[in-house]
């Protein structure tokens, strides 16, 4: 009988770490792989809103390959998945799930052009994550090695000829820009008669034998810590509640010294007071211990008398 109690004891506990297996290894995945919110990014203690710059996103990079010219356009949707090409075959897209995409064409002179190469840089492409990873750029002092505002954003999950694909994106604090503005678009630095440059912005792409790697740069005020920018305000209620309340405790306190000192000059020259006398209704100043006294007594009999029986008390 113990025998048998003691291996269907070892069966009913086999069983429990079985059933029990699934949620071990699930949990630290989903740990892993949180998912990405492009309108609460937390870098240390900042936190940045990126939704304003959802939606497709493209820098175009051309280059003279006589007799051809070789362009390639970068696009990004930091918010989601790229909405896919109207009129475009399934292979010369990137496939479902894809957030950073590049396109390579070639074109004759005369001709249309060809899709030669196509890139998925990052996305949740089939089992492959984003795992986004969020550094926050804090502004240097130094003017010897300055370091701009902002965030910098690394994102993964693309794949190009069993090569691993990732992109890096700097985004900088830009007062000015909205981070929507084209190559071509205006802007007050044109006011300033300097040269106008997009918001996204190419710096290369690393091909490695493991690991290639888009970087890109992004200018936006998205990207600013200040109470100006967007989703970066959380503190200017408190400063401002703050502000108001402190004004209010100087000019309360200004103004009753002004009283006192007018009317200590007053009761000075009109009557040669001395002493007390020389402050405004110092009667009823002298008094506000006595009647302070007199009102804490009563408060303490009203008190100590509440919970006496009033009449005669039973024999």
């Amino acid at each position: 009988m113990r025998i048998h109690s003691t291996v269907e004891g070892a069966a009913l506990t086999a069983a429990l770490l079985v059933s029990l297996l699934p949620f071990t290894t699930a949990t630290p995945t989903a740990a892993e792989t949180p998912k990405w919110d492009c309108s609460a990014v937390k870098a240390g203690d900042a936190k940045f809103d990126l939704s304003s710059l959802k939606g497709t996103q493209s820098v175009v990079v051309t280059t003279d390959t006589p007799p051809t010219v070789t362009k390639m356009k970068w696009m990004i949707d930091i918010c989601g998945p790229l909405e896919k090409i109207k009129d475009a075959k399934e292979d010369e897209q990137c496939p479902e799930g894809t957030q950073v995409c590049g396109i390579e064409t070639v074109q004759h002179k005369d001709d249309k052009p060809i899709v030669h190469k196509v890139l998925p840089i990052a996305g949740n492409i089939g089992d492959r994550k984003l795992a986004a990873e969020v550094t926050r750029k804090a502004p240097s002092k130094s003017k010897d090695d300055p370091v701009a505002e902002g965030l910098q954003v690394i994102l993964h999950g693309g794949e190009y000829n069993k090569v691993k694909q990732k992109v890096t994106i700097d985004f900088i604090c830009d007062k000015e820009r909205t981070g929507l503005e084209p190559e071509d678009g205006k802007s007050k630095r044109e006011e300033k008669k300097e040269p106008s440059k997009a918001s996204l912005q190419f710096n290369g792409y690393d091909e490695g034998t493991e690991v290639s790697t888009l970087k890109l740069t992004w200018l936006t005020k998205a990207a600013c810590e200040s109470k100006d920018a967007p989703g970066g305000g959380e503190g200017s209620d408190d400063s401002a509640s703050w502000g108001f309340f402190t004004w209010f405790i100087i000019i309360a306190f200004l103004g009753t010294a002004a009283y006192l000192i007018f009317g200590s000059w007053l009761n000075y020259n009109r009557y040669g007071a001395r002493g007390w006398d020389l402050l405004p209704h110092s009667d009823t100043i002298k008094e506000i211990p006595y009647l302070l006294r007199d009102w804490t007594r009563r408060v303490i009999s009203t008190v100590q008398g509440g919970g006496m029986r009033g009449g005669y008390s039973a024999v």
